[in-house]
């Protein structure tokens, strides 16, 4: 990632290594997000919001 220019090093105290997205990273995430968003909708437009709320609450009882 540092090689294709999507993240940098930030220098800290100590040791430490800390990296942040640049400009970028940060568009290319924002595609993938809109991407994300679009298999998601697609994926679920099947389902009524009633059946969306149902499927919803099923998994917040199986998650932790």
């Amino acid at each position: 990632m540092l090689d294709r220019g999507l993240i940098e090093r930030v220098p800290t105290k100590g040791r430490a290594i800390r990296h942040r997205l640049t400009e970028k990273g940060d568009t290319l995430r924002e595609e993938g997000q809109r991407v994300v968003e679009q298999v998601l909708t697609k994926s679920f437009s099947a389902l009524t919001p009633a059946e969306l709320s149902t499927l919803d609450a099923l998994l917040q009882r199986l998650l932790p």
